[in-house]
């Protein structure tokens, strides 16, 4: 005879393996034939704040030194 206990978790795993593979399988359509380009956007975002932060660390720099008096 067969427990419920473990028909339960066979269930439940099985479950959520498909739930897994589901969810995947549409996240990867949507971003192929939804000519939806997130990673180089996010990308894109990701250099940019990398050069503002760059930016900000000169315009800091820079003001550290006018006010020690040097140009």
């Amino acid at each position: 005879m067969i427990d419920p206990v473990e028909f339960l978790t066979c269930a439940i795993l099985l479950g959520l393996f498909a739930g897994i593979w589901l969810a995947v399988r549409e996240c990867a359509n949507a971003v192929m034939h939804g000519n939806r380009h997130w990673w180089k956007k996010a990308i894109y975002l990701a250099q940019q704040r990398g050069e503002y932060r760059e930016f900000c660390k000169q315009l800091d720099e820079v003001s550290q030194l006018e006010r020690m008096g040097c140009e």
